[in-house]
């Protein structure tokens, strides 16, 4: 079985928690007979091989024109060379570490549009907390808890739906986060 694995980073550039965990798993699934594939952001589209891991880079682009396109589908540039990557690799599954401009919807749409299963791991607050911290308003611990329909924190909602960035509405932004949960997702849950 094929896995690609797409966090926000990898080596050799600097990594964190999620791209040690993305290594040590996909060390473990090599270990015991799994295909592994590294994809991650870079500056343009390659493949190398780290540490006996194959790793896969696409560009993302450079220039943000709006800063509504931090908080929207994602980059398009993206999207496009991860697709050719996927064209190449056909994997069995891809699995996401992150969501970010550059791993976003658009990467989630490739994939299932050649009909590949997605799956999405939690690893950082990044994904549901505005702030990024769990503290609600910056100030009080957040309990966590997700909006079932955006899957953001209340707080998080609140704050989206009430406000604007950039003369942009912040709906579809929440609303994006719930049709990635939708995705491959029964119709019961997402109706």
């Amino acid at each position: 079985m094929k896995i690609l694995h797409v966090p926000f980073t990898y080596h050799p550039d600097p990594v964190g928690g999620t791209e040690v965990y993305v290594e040590s798993l996909a060390r473990q699934q090599l270990a015991d007979g799994f295909e592994p594939v590294i994809v991650a952001p870079g500056a343009w589209l390659e493949c190398n091989e780290d540490r006996g891991l194959k790793v896969w880079r696409f560009p993302v682009a450079e220039r943000i024109d709006d800063l509504r396109e931090l908080y929207g589908a994602g980059d398009q540039l993206a999207a496009q060379a991860f697709a050719k990557i996927l064209e190449d690799e056909r994997p069995d599954v891809v699995h996401l570490h992150a969501l970010t401009r550059g791993v976003s919807l658009r990467l989630v749409e490739a994939a299932k549009a050649l009909q590949m299963p997605v799956v999405f791991s939690y690893h950082t607050p990044t994904v549901s907390c505005q702030r990024g911290t769990l503290l609600r308003w910056g100030t009080e611990a957040c309990d966590g808890a997700l909006n079932p329909l955006s899957l953001r924190t209340n707080c998080s909602d609140a704050a989206r739906i009430s406000s604007s960035v950039a003369g942009g509405s912040k709906l579809k932004s929440v609303l994006m986060f719930r049709h990635i949960a939708c995705l491959g997702a029964s119709r019961a849950w997402c109706a």
